[in-house]
């Protein structure tokens, strides 16, 4: 009796223990899908630089907008390279994309503007790292909703609230795919 005694409490602790270190793991893989946002948000900010910049020779008028534009980008790199606050990144990408907004607006004054091969060129790559940011994105919300079923689910349930843990990570909020497409530049809006 005594031995099954043992035995149960033994193997209660190693749930306890394997439980605790799988949470951890997701987490720590949550925060690794933040860094990988991160990453292809700085390459999308870097590849609308240098849209911006070849813009600029081709709308004289719009220099102090796209300048006040590329400046906001290379804060948003700075800050971007220092920090995983999710928050500062989609206000960063929310303050980019209204004065984004306002230059693709101003395109419509310039004509011949999207028939330029460099324009084009550039704005290609910065359509494939909004791709690649949207498929960050995809790929840390499914991982998160994973997390987060795991966090709510018995004995892994029990365990976080023994420990006092619980998922620090949001979800990235996007109401439909069309809201996801509006906060980039698409070729049929420059």
């Amino acid at each position: 009796m005594l031995f099954i005694l043992k035995f149960t409490a033994a193997f209660i602790v190693f749930i306890f223990i394997a439980v605790a270190i799988s949470l951890n793991k997701q987490i720590s893989g949550l925060k690794d899908g933040l860094r990988v946002i991160n990453r292809f948000l700085l390459a999308r900010y870097r590849a609308l630089i240098e849209l911006l910049n070849i813009l600029k020779i081709h709308m004289i008028n719009e220099t102090d907008k796209i300048n006040s534009l590329i400046s906001l980008l290379n804060e948003y790199i700075e800050k971007n390279q220092a920090t995983l606050d999710m928050s500062q990144m989609l206000k960063g990408e929310n303050s980019i994309n209204k004065l984004l907004e306002d230059i693709k607006d101003k395109m419509q004054n310039y004509d011949g503007i999207y028939e330029n091969p460099e324009i084009a060129d550039a704005i290609s790559k910065v359509q494939e790292e909004e791709n690649t940011v949207g498929l960050a994105i995809q790929t840390y919300n499914n991982l998160f909703n994973q997390v987060q079923t795991n966090f709510e689910s018995f004995p892994a349930s029990l365990i976080a609230s023994i420990m006092n843990k619980s998922n620090p990570y949001k979800l990235f909020i996007v109401d439909s795919a069309d809201e996801l497409d509006d906060n980039y530049v698409d070729a049929d809006e420059i």
